[in-house]
């Protein structure tokens, strides 16, 4: 956030589910947030593993298996992670950083 706020001298920040619902509005956005030309055909690229994510593939796979900004389906397992000992108690201590860096969004 910090790095955020040296290069544009404002609290803002880029939103996931913005970025899925419309990506190109928010690509745009924080473009002309930063001052850069905003390019469509970044919006756009062809599957597959770059060099530099050899080393960290599995985190990657979803990312190495898209072209572009969707939302895709996920399982509903049922469960919820407040039910988790461990995962809730990450859930409740982070919840509030997030919800913190939402307030600063970028509105698109």
């Amino acid at each position: 956030m910090i790095a955020v706020q040296t290069v544009v001298g404002a609290r803002s920040r880029g939103d996931d589910v913005d970025l899925l619902d419309r990506p190109e509005a928010t690509v745009r956005a924080c473009c002309e947030r930063v001052g850069i030309p905003f390019q469509a055909a970044a919006l756009r690229w062809d599957p597959g593993v770059p060099p530099q994510w050899q080393r960290t593939e599995k985190w990657h796979r979803d990312a190495s298996k898209s072209s572009g900004f969707e939302r895709r389906a996920t399982e509903d397992t049922g469960a919820d992670v407040g039910d988790d000992p461990v995962l809730g108690e990450f859930h409740r201590f982070h919840l509030p950083y997030y919800t913190k860096l939402r307030e600063h969004r970028l509105a698109v």
